[in-house]
């Protein structure tokens, strides 16, 4: 078994909540990091790993306002690890995009050639609230 993924969200990554008890698995925010690569890293291991269990169903829910290219290739990667699954028939992907911005739409859907369920929602991004805890840290939760 494995522990529960939480990484709170800074001026420029987002917030990202892994909890296979409450099957709670989301990414929201802002992602901008400097290095793409080492803040995604610990998403797509706790990935990796769950997926090589059993699971009913994982429905995650990404609200980002912005991300930046390599963001956006490290989320490719999330993806393309979850497809990879076995169980990815079980999987949806919900984006919720900016509703004041109809562009984040067509961004989101860029990754549909990534064939889950996707289902997409207007958000309105002025209610994730600033981030509160000091940059660079990151919670595994056991």
């Amino acid at each position: 078994m494995y522990g529960n993924l939480y990484i709170p969200k800074r001026e420029d990554t987002p917030e990202v909540m892994l909890d296979a008890t409450k099957k709670n698995f989301s990414i929201a925010g802002m992602s901008m990091p400097e290095d793409a690569l080492s803040f995604y890293r610990p998403i797509i291991q706790w990935f990796e790993n769950y997926v090589q269990q059993p699971f009913d169903n994982l429905c995650l829910d990404i609200k980002l306002l912005y991300y930046n290219t390599a963001s956006a290739k490290e989320i490719a990667r999330i993806l393309s690890i979850l497809y990879a699954s076995e169980q990815h028939d079980k999987i949806t992907v919900r984006w919720f995009y900016d509703h004041n911005d109809p562009e984040n739409l067509d961004s989101c859907k860029r990754y549909e050639l990534i064939p889950f369920r996707y289902e997409y929602y207007e958000f309105d991004f002025s209610v994730i609230d600033p981030p509160d805890e000091p940059e660079g840290t990151y919670h595994i939760v056991q």
